[in-house]
């Protein structure tokens, strides 16, 4: 389920396009291929290139990207906290107007992934 959360995230969030390539074999590797290069990825003579996609919803790195992008969009991380066996996130806009459903999982994480996700469905 986190793969398909993953491509979720980079087509729905981070704006991406994902492709599959079938180069390697019976495991299709995941490309995200980007548009709005960000500063920290020195991409800057191709607005079009391929790397594989992030694991947004495992690698804490990755997670914060998707924070960052939120930023962009003048949303702010809300919660990020652990009850019990579960973390908690949300995203609230800057004005306070708009706060997206708390989304409660097992790692920080997932708890990022699907509340970004919850904010931009809306």
């Amino acid at each position: 389920m986190s793969r398909e959360i993953d491509e979720r995230v980079a087509r729905e969030v981070m704006g991406w396009e994902v492709e599959y390539l079938s180069a390697y074999g019976r495991i299709p590797q995941v490309r995200a291929r980007y548009f709005d290069t960000p500063q920290h990825w020195p991409e800057p003579q191709s607005h079009r290139s391929h790397r594989n996609c992030p694991e947004f919803s495992t690698d804490i790195a990755a997670a914060w990207e998707v924070v960052s992008k939120m930023m962009d969009w003048s949303f702010k991380l809300s919660g990020g906290e652990r009850f019990g066996d579960h973390w908690f996130a949300e995203f609230v806009d800057n004005d306070g107007q708009y706060r997206s459903p708390e989304v409660g999982c097992k790692t920080p994480m997932m708890a990022i992934c699907l509340a970004a996700l919850e904010a931009v469905s809306e």
